[in-house]
């Protein structure tokens, strides 16, 4: 379970040091960023949207939206989305992600 919810991890060939690679099954996604850490999001099944620093953006299969840190962001599926997401460097989820209280 990540942040964002369903995380699977499924970079091949054993681990990276520059890149973490995971499919997400969007469930109650919570809004956060990240200090140092890039990502991208590749829809790969449904829709929804991503608010970014408080701005809605729909989002559909094949869309690719890069993060850079800093911005606040949330994916909010509808009905339902996976997404692939790129992170660099490695260890985002765990050490370089602060949740913003109190947005949703």
């Amino acid at each position: 379970q990540g942040s964002c919810g369903i995380r699977r991890r499924i970079l091949k060939g054993g681990a990276s040091r520059h890149y973490a690679v995971s499919q997400v099954d969007i469930r109650d996604a919570r809004a956060h960023y990240h200090n140092h850490t890039w990502e991208l999001y590749v829809i790969q099944k449904g829709r929804g949207y991503l608010i970014l620093d408080g701005e809605e953006m729909p989002v559909f299969e094949g869309d690719v939206v890069e993060i850079p840190p800093g911005v606040v962001h949330r994916a909010v599926p509808d009905p339902e989305m996976t997404v692939l997401v790129v992170m660099s460097p490695v260890n985002a989820e765990m050490h370089d992600m602060e949740y913003q209280e109190g947005v949703s």
